[in-house]
C-alpha cells in the first residue's frame, strides 16, 4: 500500500491511497471464513456451504467492505502521523476512480481535505467597556413581588383586577351583543397583565361572572398567532370573525402573594439557608446581580469576539467547504442553497477556526466533569424556575444524566463550554474599562443590542 498527500494549494489537499491485493486478501478470506459458518443454503447444512460458493456469492462485497475500512483507517492514521489540521471531514474526491471490486485487483482511493489556515493571533490593543451592575431597590422590590406571586396560591376573586387570569368564553355576537345561533364559541382564558393596550385592559377591570365584555381576541392576546392557538382558529377565520367576537366572564383567578415567612424562604433556597426578610433581600439581590453580571460578561465577550473577527482577515477553503456541506446535506439542499447558507455562515466558520487555534494553543480542553457540571446547573435552573426544591442531589444528578443521553444535547453543551473557555481566556488578555450601571438601564442596552 502507498499513501501520499498532494497539495493543491495551502488550503486544499488530496490524499491518494493505493491498496494492493496483499493489503486486503487475507482480511477478506478471514471475513469469508466467519461468514461461511452462518450461511444457510438449501442442500447444505449450516456451516458446510462450499468455500468456493461462499466466495463467489459474497467475495466482491467482502472486498468492498475491507477496502473501505483499509482506506478510511489509513487516511486518519496518515492525518494523525503528519499532524494535518483540517476543516469539516475528509470527502471522496471527484477524481477518485469508480471501483470494480474483484480479487487480485489494485485500487486507488482519493480523498479531499480542507486545510485549517495558519493564523497569527493578535490581541486587540483598545480597552473594552465592562459593565458592573447595581441592583436598585425598585428592581429588588419588583423581583420580590414576582417571587411572592409565583410561590403564592390561586384564589377565586369577586371581580377582575390587574394581573388576574380571567376564565370565560369568546363567542360570535350579533349587533346587539347576543350570541349568533350556530356561531363560533370557545371556552378559554385571558391573562389580564398580558393584554397589550391600556384601553383593552380597562374593559375587563371590575368585570364579574356573567358580564359580557366588548373585547376581541386580537385585543386580548399579544398577536394573531397567540389568538389562533387559544381559540383553535385558522388565521383566515380569525380575521373574518374577530370584530364580531365578545367575551363572557365566568370567573377571575388571582394569585395571592405568599407571606415572607420561613416556609417561603425554605421553599426558595432550601431549609435553613435564609432565615429572615433581611437575609432574603440580600440573597435575592446577590442572585440578580450575579445573573446580570453573567449577561455583562457575555456582552464583553461578544465585543471581544467581534473585534478579533474584524481584525483577523484570512482565507478559508470555500470551494471544499461548499462541496462538503452539499454532501453532508445528502440531497436535502441544492448547491445554490448551500452557497447562500455559506455566505451567512462565513464569519461563524472563521470564528470556529480562530477558536480552535486558541483552544489548541492553550490546552483549553472540555472535560467530562465540565459537561456533567453544566448539565446539572441547567437542571437546577429549570427546577428553580418551576419552584421545585433543589436539595435532592440524587434526582438532579439522574435528570442531568438523562439529558446527556441525548448525543446532540451533549455536543451542544460541550461546544458551549469550549466557546466560553476560549472567550474567558481572551478576557484575561485584553484591557477592560469598568462602568457602573443600574440593572434596568443595562437590560435596556441589551434589548437595544
Amino acid at each position: 500500500m502507498n499513501i501520499a498527500q498532494e497539495k493543491l494549494n495551502d488550503l486544499h489537499s488530496r490524499i491518494k491511497i493505493n491498496i494492493t491485493p496483499d493489503d486486503y486478501t487475507g482480511r477478506v478470506e478471514e471475513q469469508l471464513k466467519k461468514l461461511r459458518k452462518n450461511v444457510n443454503m438449501p442442500g447444505f447444512r449450516q456451516g458446510n456451504v462450499p468455500a468456493g460458493l461462499v466466495k463467489k456469492m459474497y467475495g466482491k462485497s467482502a472486498i468492498a467492505d475491507e477496502v473501505g475500512k483499509i482506506a478510511v483507517n489509513n487516511l486518519y492514521q496518515y492525518i494523525q502521523d503528519n499532524k494535518i489540521d483540517f476543516l469539516g471531514d475528509p470527502i471522496l474526491a471527484e477524481e477518485s476512480p469508480a471501483l470494480d471490486f474483484d480479487f487480485g485487483k489494485e485500487y486507488e482511493v482519493i480523498y479531499e481535505l480542507g486545510i485549517l489556515p495558519e493564523i497569527k493571533l493578535e490581541i486587540p490593543k483598545e480597552k473594552f467597556r465592562y459593565y458592573e451592575i447595581d441592583i436598585d431597590q425598585d428592581t429588588l422590590n419588583e423581583n420580590i413581588d414576582g417571587q411572592r406571586r409565583r410561590m403564592g396560591k390561586n384564589v377565586e376573586a369577586d371581580s377582575v383586577e390587574d394581573g388576574d387570569m380571567v376564565m370565560g368564553e369568546f363567542f360570535e355576537a350579533d349587533e346587539n351583543g347576543n350570541p349568533v345561533e350556530g356561531g363560533f364559541s370557545k371556552q378559554t382564558y385571558i391573562f389580564h397583565n398580558r393584554i397589550n393596550t391600556e384601553e383593552a385592559k380597562q374593559k375587563l377591570i371590575g368585570a364579574k361572572a356573567g358580564d359580557v365584555i366588548a373585547i376581541t381576541p386580537l385585543e386580548a392576546y399579544k398577536d394573531d398567532t397567540t389568538a389562533e392557538i387559544y381559540l383553535g382558529m385558522k388565521k383566515e377565520e380569525l380575521a373574518e370573525k374577530n370584530a364580531s367576537m365578545r367575551f363572557r366572564v365566568e370567573k377571575a383567578n388571582r394569585m395571592e402573594q405568599a407571606d415572607l415567612n420561613q416556609e417561603f424562604f425554605d421553599a426558595l433556597f432550601g431549609a435553613g439557608k435564609v432565615n429572615s426578610e433581611e437575609e432574603f433581600r440580600t440573597e435575592l439581590s446577590n442572585i440578580l446581580k450575579r445573573d446580570a453580571q453573567t449577561e455583562a460578561d457575555f456582552r464583553l465577550l461578544n465585543d471581544i469576539r467581534a473585534k478579533i473577527l474584524e481584525t483577523h482577515n484570512f482565507e478559508i477553503p470555500e470551494a471544499f467547504l461548499k462541496r462538503w456541506m452539499l454532501i453532508k446535506e445528502d440531497g436535502k439542499k441544492s448547491a445554490e442553497e448551500i452557497a447562500a447558507d455559506f455566505e451567512n455562515s462565513r464569519d461563524v466558520i472563521r470564528w470556529e477556526i480562530i477558536r480552535k487555534k486558541i483552544s489548541d494553543a492553550n490546552d483549553l480542553k472540555v472535560t467530562e466533569q465540565d459537561i456533567h457540571d453544566r448539565a446539572e446547573a441547567m437542571v437546577r435552573n429549570r427546577l428553580a424556575e418551576m419552584g421545585m426544591p433543589l436539595d435532592d442531589h440524587e434526582r438532579i444528578h439522574a435528570i442531568a444524566h438523562n439529558v446527556l443521553e441525548n448525543q446532540q444535547e451533549r455536543e451542544r453543551i460541550a461546544a458551549s463550554i469550549a466557546e466560553e473557555k476560549v472567550l474567558y481566556h481572551l478576557k484575561g488578555l485584553v484591557s477592560t474599562e469598568p462602568e457602573k450601571i443600574d440593572y434596568k438601564d443595562f437590560f435596556k442596552l441589551e434589548n437595544n443590542g
